[in-house]
């Protein structure tokens, strides 16, 4: 039986440096496909991050495209106003409307009194 477990001892050796071997490739191969999903993940964030980025950047503009169409709408509409159509013509023809009056009221007075 001594003979025997001598005779096994380098056989449990080498089965013992195959478990080893296998062991130590299956860590391998584990950290292997960790670091590729974490590659894998930190790709898709960064994708991700371009595009919600590229969102933002394209919000900002649209956001100032319309604050200045908004403000040119307003412009021209002011532009556009009876405020600034024939502004000394109808300032002249207002004041000649007020005379007018002013003149055809104080005949109405002198009639009477």
């Amino acid at each position: 039986m001594v003979d025997i477990a001598f005779f096994l001892a380098p056989e449990v050796d080498e089965l013992i440096k195959d478990w080893i071997n296998h062991e130590n490739e299956r860590y391998r191969q584990e950290h292997l496909q960790n670091d590729q999903y974490y590659e894998e993940c930190m790709r898709r964030e960064a994708e991700k991050y371009e595009v919600l980025y590229q969102q933002w950047k394209d919000a900002v503009v649209r956001f100032h495209w319309i604050k200045q169409e908004d403000a040119i709408r307003r412009f021209l509409d002011l532009m556009e106003s009876k405020r600034f159509v024939n502004a000394q013509s109808r300032c002249d023809i207002f004041a000649q409307l007020k005379d007018t009056q002013m003149k055809v009221f104080n005949e109405r007075m002198s009639m009477i009194q």
